[in-house]
Order: C-alpha cells, then sequence, then structure tokens
C-alpha cells in the first residue's frame, strides 16, 4: 500500500514537471515568434524634380497632306507607308472608267460627263520627295477635292504633338529639355526640346469632364529617331518644371497620410518600433517631404498600417 503511494506520488511528480516545462516552451514560442518581423527604410535628404506628363502622339514633322483637284475614284494604291518617293513619282492611279460611271449616276448627262472626265488626272503623283507617313486612298474608294489622300513627310522625320494642361503652362517654354517615351517605342525614352507652343488653348474633354489645354510640338533629337516611332502612336512627354535641393523624404509605403498635412510613421531603435506623427509636404516619385517630425539617418518601418500601439517589440530587415 506503502509503495503504491509513493508510485502515485512519483507519477503527480512528473506530470506537474512535465506541464511545467511545456508551459516554459509554450511561452518561449510565443515570445520568439510573436514578434513580427518588419522591413525598414532610412530616412534622406535629396535633390528632387517635380516632373509634368504631358500626353499626345507621334506625328510625320513638316509634312504635306495630298489631296485630288477634283472627285474621282481611287485606281491602284502605287506606294505604302514607309516607302521613299521623289517628286512626280505615282502615288496611286485614278480609275476614269469608274469616275465617269459616278458622274452619270449623279445625274450628269454621259457627254457632259465624258467631258468633265478628261480633266480627271490618270494620276496623283508626290509634290516632292520625302517619305509617305500615311495611305488614307484605297482602291475603288470615291474622294472628293477635300478627302486627304497620302501624308508626306519632306525628310522622313517625325515629332511629338502634345497637349501641356493650364497648371504647367506657366513653367514650360520653347526651348526645354523633354524625356519621350511609349508603350509600343522601341527605346525606354527618347531625347528632345519643346519647338512648339500654341498661341491659343483649346477644352479637351476627358471622360465626362473638360479641360483646358495648350497644343505643343516636341521635336527629337536626330540621332535617337528609330523605326518604332510610327505615326500615331501614344507618346507621353515629361517635362521637369521644378527642382528642389535638400529635401527630407520618407519613402511612400513607410507613412501613413491623414489628408490634413500630417502622417503617421513608426521610427525603429532597439527592436522597438515607435508611432510617430509627422508633419508633411510635397510629394516625389521618390518618397514624401517630411517637414517636421523626422530627422535625417532615421530608421523608418515600412508598410506602417500593419502595426498598432504605441511602441511595438519588432525584428527589423532592411528593404
Amino acid at each position: 500500500m506503502k509503495q503504491r503511494k509513493q508510485h502515485r506520488r512519483l507519477t503527480a511528480l512528473l506530470l506537474l514537471t512535465a506541464t511545467a516545462i511545456g508551459g516554459i516552451g509554450g511561452y518561449k514560442w510565443q515570445t520568439e515568434y510573436a514578434v513580427p518581423l518588419v522591413k525598414t527604410a532610412t530616412v534622406t535628404r535629396e535633390a528632387v524634380e517635380e516632373t509634368a506628363i504631358c500626353t499626345g502622339s507621334v506625328q510625320a514633322a513638316e509634312s504635306t497632306v495630298v489631296y485630288v483637284s477634283t472627285p474621282c475614284v481611287v485606281g491602284k494604291v502605287a506606294v505604302q507607308e514607309g516607302d521613299r518617293v521623289e517628286a512626280g513619282d505615282v502615288l496611286f492611279a485614278v480609275d476614269r472608267r469608274a469616275t465617269l460611271a459616278m458622274a452619270v449616276s449623279a445625274g450628269m448627262s454621259e457627254d457632259t460627263a465624258t467631258l468633265a472626265s478628261t480633266a480627271v488626272p490618270e494620276t496623283v503623283t508626290a509634290p516632292h520627295s520625302g517619305v509617305v507617313r500615311a495611305v488614307s486612298a484605297t482602291e475603288g474608294q470615291t474622294v472628293q477635292a477635300s478627302t486627304p489622300c497620302v501624308t508626306l513627310s519632306e525628310n522622313g522625320d517625325v515629332e511629338i504633338a502634345v497637349s501641356i494642361r493650364e497648371r504647367w503652362l506657366p513653367k514650360i517654354a520653347v526651348g526645354q529639355e523633354v524625356t519621350v517615351s511609349g508603350v509600343a517605342f522601341a527605346k525606354p525614352y527618347y531625347r528632345g526640346t519643346v519647338s512648339k507652343i500654341a498661341s491659343s488653348a483649346r477644352s479637351r474633354l476627358i471622360g465626362t469632364a473638360s479641360e483646358t489645354v495648350v497644343d505643343a510640338v516636341i521635336t527629337l533629337v536626330p540621332e535617337d529617331i528609330d523605326e518604332s516611332l510610327l505615326v500615331g502612336l501614344t507618346a507621353k512627354a515629361a517635362v521637369t518644371v521644378d527642382r528642389w535641393e535638400d529635401v527630407l523624404l520618407v519613402p511612400h509605403d513607410c507613412v501613413v497620410q491623414h489628408g490634413d498635412g500630417t502622417g503617421t510613421v513608426y521610427v525603429a531603435e532597439n527592436d522597438t518600433a515607435v508611432r510617430t506623427t509627422v508633419t508633411l509636404g510635397k510629394e516625389f516619385a521618390s518618397g514624401v517631404q517630411v517637414i517636421a517630425g523626422l530627422q535625417e539617418g532615421q530608421t523608418v518601418v515600412c508598410a506602417p498600417e500593419t502595426l498598432s500601439g504605441d511602441a511595438v517589440r519588432v525584428k527589423t530587415e532592411a528593404a
């Protein structure tokens, strides 16, 4: 009997010991793995630029639109986009028989139509040498004297036509350097300058709203031009309109902006992230300006919205 009691006490003691060890292990697991791992970034001082983005498209430079002198029916088209032609080269033939039939069907007598058809040329030719940038006329099409048929560029170059928003106009001038890009272009960017700004503004419709813009022309650096700059493709021009030196910046994803000129960041130091309120200024591509609340070189937590509390124990990792 005595031995049974001792055995029971020993068993109970072992169970209590195991429970205690398990509790210590669980506490260790919780304290070790409940601490979040966060990425961090450093508050820096940089020179920053404000950039105006102007949208537009590629167009032929110094272009000439070819029209017919009298209504007619287009015959065989002899050129296509990209062809180089000389002055007098045939652009397309005129189907004189179809043109005569068109005149008769319009109510003209056959004799009158026959006489009128003698004034219709057999072909339409290039008025000067250049590169064919657009062919609007198609075989069998009836074209009027006001119908654009072929567009020629005298030297084969292209330029970028853009629209400048009213708010940017005071900061953009002829001669300013521009960076041009487009999703279909072969290069990531092309160099250019503002070569012309229209003397009047116009209204542009965007969805259901309208805005005032001024048209402008960007001339590209000749050696940058390549075959991917097809007339009609969408283009985007970036113009630097202002520059600031020595701006204190916090990365965009390291601050929660409140909309009243303030924001919240978590400053990381000695494995603790401390919630800090900051005063914010302008937004730039590289970050948000900090006017007060942070100093250069401090470490801040990325994605601060994932933390809560005034001071949080964290494990840090540089982003």
